[in-house]
């Protein structure tokens, strides 16, 4: 089946609609860096709205490009939307599923499962939580079959992926993360003067 790849061409999310990172909501796994994300507000705004709209995110591009601190920033603004929180599940260490497809639909669903069987509520009808599946162009199949499975299991659960390529499925949104443009002197000073 081809990938469905969906333009994001809607209007931004006023800033003031954006959540803030919520403490009172579990979180489980790696959590994203609390720095500001300098020249990536746009991006940012238009993923809270496809996570809004779409239950399942995928965010392409090439190493390196700032994908998974995207995802996990995004996440961080929609967490309060999530009773049972957010999961992070982290693929990288996982070998690649070619030529041994069926150990990798073992390995993803395990690493899954075990972060989301986290939550007290995952196997309820009630169950509302945000999975961030990150690294997954590796064992691309194997993470679209899993999410395919989740969505059905789950009406509550929605899904952020990162992979250097698209999931082969029709209802997922593609949204390529492309390299900052070459930043002026004074984008370099505002980052520096973010981090100090």
């Amino acid at each position: 089946m081809a990938a469905h790849h969906t333009v994001l061409n809607g209007a931004d999310v006023p800033a003031g609609e954006l959540d803030s990172p919520s403490s009172t909501v579990p979180w489980l796994g790696i959590r994203p860096q609390t720095d500001v994300l300098v020249g990536r507000q746009d991006d940012l705004r238009h993923m809270c709205a496809a996570v809004k709209s779409s239950r399942l995110l995928v965010l392409t591009g090439s190493g390196g490009v700032g994908k998974t601190r995207l995802a996990l920033a995004s996440a961080a603004q929609l967490q309060r939307m999530y009773r049972d929180g957010v999961a992070v599940v982290e693929l990288g260490s996982l070998l690649p599923e070619r030529d041994r497809e069926r150990e990798a639909l073992t390995a993803v669903t395990e690493a899954v499962k075990t972060r989301m069987s986290c939550s007290p509520a995952w196997q309820t009808t009630e169950f509302r939580m945000l999975l961030v599946i990150d690294n997954a162009e590796h064992v691309l199949k194997a993470v679209t079959e899993v999410s395919q499975r989740l969505l059905h299991e789950h009406p509550g659960l929605d899904i952020i992926v990162t992979s250097r390529r698209p999931l082969a499925l029709m209802s997922a949104t593609s949204w390529e993360v492309a390299p900052l443009p070459e930043a002026s002197p004074g984008v370099w000073t505002q980052g520096f003067m973010l981090r100090v």
